[in-house]
């Protein structure tokens, strides 16, 4: 008693122990994972850009993250999300755009960006009507929704074009500088994972940032977010496009799994030792007789229908003619079985078969040659 009361505490603590770990696993699991900066190009959070990062791609562009300026060439778009630059990274970007490359500005609080003109909409919902565009690849656009959306100034200067606004302020103004193009978009919001499938906020950011596949798009970020990162424009394992609370929830649901697998194979107390049935040896070969005689009615006839259907079967097995004579197949079975001609003579020579004694000998010869030849075992 004693023994099985240890054994019994021992899978009690196993099991104890067991859930601890998966608490404490899924305590881990369901931590949040992965970058949450607003904004961020490879978070999946509401206020990350990872979508418009997969939107551009899809379009055909090839998009990468960093916080290095490109050189000339390099990029054919630079999009700047959140202004942290540095004033030496913000006169490189200058001198980027100078030499003919194009730059997009999503922080209206940016030095790079014109005057923004009055204060945002807190109480009109975040809808911007098209109004006066002057930008083609904008032109046929409907509304966009970016809540708290600021507007800026719009030069009279014949080399800025303005859209989502009238004459005097507009939600994006773009400007020539040098050889290249500065545009300013007065807000990102509808830029994040949250808002870009509303209205035409996903069409805005293609036809602004992608035009036309081939496009190269930079992702300017601080070095908090691009130092150290690979291509964003490379191809992406699966994996990496889930949202991280969907693995979390899979790996849970596979731990849960594990767990109730393992609490349904412990055995609770010894195996049961249960009485196994006999086997009569030839039960198999009295049931055949018997059923021979039952159709047949005459021993002669049974043994016969042996005889018959075990020639075949020496002939497909190890090569004995079937029309061969009895003496010749009964040595040529001693020969490859290693029984005594007089075990195997009955089963082959076509002797009289009187009653059911000699029946049950002629099957018995039968049983065993039967058997070395398909199992190769004697009896």
């Amino acid at each position: 008693m004693s023994a099985v009361r240890r054994a019994a505490g021992g899978r009690t603590a196993f099991v104890v122990g067991l859930a601890l770990v998966l608490v404490v696993g899924f305590y881990l699991l369901a931590r949040p994972s992965g970058s949450d900066t607003p904004l961020d190009p490879r978070s999946t959070s509401p206020t990350g850009t990872k979508a418009l990062v997969l939107l551009l791609e899809e379009q055909g562009a090839e998009v990468d993250l960093s916080d290095d300026v490109p050189a000339t060439g390099e990029a054919d778009v630079v999009l700047l999300l959140q202004d942290t630059l540095e004033e030496g990274q913000r006169d490189d970007l200058l001198r980027y755009v100078e030499a003919g490359g194009r730059v997009v500005v999503a922080d209206e609080r940016s030095p790079l960006t014109p005057l923004v003109t009055g204060t945002p909409d807190l109480f009109g919902g975040g809808v911007i009507e098209p109004g006066t565009c002057t930008i083609d690849t904008l032109a046929s656009l409907g509304d966009l929704l970016v809540p708290f959306a600021s507007t800026y100034e719009v030069s009279s200067e014949g080399d800025t074009t303005s859209c989502f606004g009238d004459d005097e302020s507009a939600f994006v103004v773009s400007t020539e500088v040098g050889r290249g193009v500065l545009v300013g978009i007065a807000g990102p919001a509808g830029l994040t994972n949250e808002l870009l499938g509303e209205s035409d906020n996903a069409p805005f950011a293609a036809s602004l940032l992608a035009p036309q596949p081939g496009t190269t798009v930079r992702f300017l970020a601080p070095p908090s977010a691009g130092s150290g990162l690979a291509s964003m424009g490379e191809a992406q394992e699966a994996d990496e496009l889930l949202d991280p609370g969907l693995v979390r929830a899979m790996v849970q649901l596979g731990v849960a799994f594990l767990f109730f697998a393992v609490w349904r194979a412990i055995r609770l107390g010894k195996p049961v030792e249960e009485p196994q049935p006999v086997q009569v040896e030839g039960s198999e070969l009295v049931a055949a007789v018997g059923r021979l005689l039952q159709q047949n009615r005459t021993p002669q006839a049974s043994a016969d229908l042996l005889r018959y259907d075990l020639r075949r079967t020496l002939e497909d097995r190890i090569g004995v003619p079937a029309d061969a004579p009895a003496e010749v197949a009964v040595q040529m079975v001693v020969e490859r079985t290693g029984f005594t001609a007089d075990a195997v003579r009955p089963a082959l020579d076509p002797t009289e078969v009187q009653d059911d004694a000699g029946l049950v000998e002629v099957a018995h010869s039968i049983e065993v040659i039967r058997a070395e030849v398909l199992h190769g075992r004697h009896p």
